[in-house]
């Protein structure tokens, strides 16, 4: 049986429950699943599948149940560029503004490789614009959790070598921190979401 049981297409279906391993594609591009997030908030459940692409770059892409089913591709958003926060009702990014929509504490489970514990809780924040397009916060809660913001593959974004991290998220060849979660929002990491829902499949 499905992760969901209600407004699904067959091809959303198969990517919430593709294994880690499976190829998927994206748009245009061709990814390896590596690793998987199943969330549940007050009775939801959804999935994020973290994808890798065959130079390494990583991308996430979320299957959640609203009124229909949707898939939304997330990418890590400039901390900078944004203005306002995760407590404030509107936020602008790049010149386009987003309302709040929706905020909670998750619980998750985690398969793979995916940056995370093995399982733990999650707050969000989340944001919509009226293109449809997403901003959301996330803070994964536990004292000393892996979050997803530490790179898991490919090379330190200061020195270049091989990465390789420190229980504390840093490169253990320079000492940098090997992560995108810098900003003004302490441990909150902010993404910006689109819309794959009719673009995604399981190869």
């Amino acid at each position: 049986m499905g992760l969901f049981s209600r407004n699904r297409t067959s091809a959303l279906e198969s990517v919430a429950n593709a294994p880690v391993g499976a190829l998927v594609t994206v748009g245009d591009l061709q990814t390896r699943i590596a690793g998987t997030l199943v969330f549940e908030n007050s009775g939801d459940r959804w999935v994020e599948q973290c994808l890798t692409t065959g130079d390494g770059h990583q991308i996430w892409v979320s299957i959640e149940n609203f009124d229909t089913t949707i898939a939304t591709r997330w990418e890590v958003a400039d901390p900078g560029a944004v203005v306002g926060g995760p407590d404030d009702k509107r936020c602008t990014y790049q010149g386009t503004t987003y309302k709040r929509s929706e905020t909670g504490t998750a619980s998750f489970v985690s398969k793979g490789e995916t940056g995370c514990d093995p399982s733990g809780s999650v707050d969000f924040v989340d944001f919509q614009a009226d293109d449809g397009r997403r901003l959301g916060f996330e803070r994964f809660g536990e004292v000393g959790a892996r979050r997803r913001s530490i790179a898991v593959s490919g090379n330190c974004p200061n020195c270049g070598a091989g990465l390789a991290v420190d229980p504390h998220g840093r490169c253990q060849h320079c000492g940098a921190a090997a992560t995108v979660d810098d900003g003004q929002w302490g441990e909150w990491e902010v993404r910006i979401g689109t819309d794959v829902t009719n673009s995604v499949s399981v190869d």
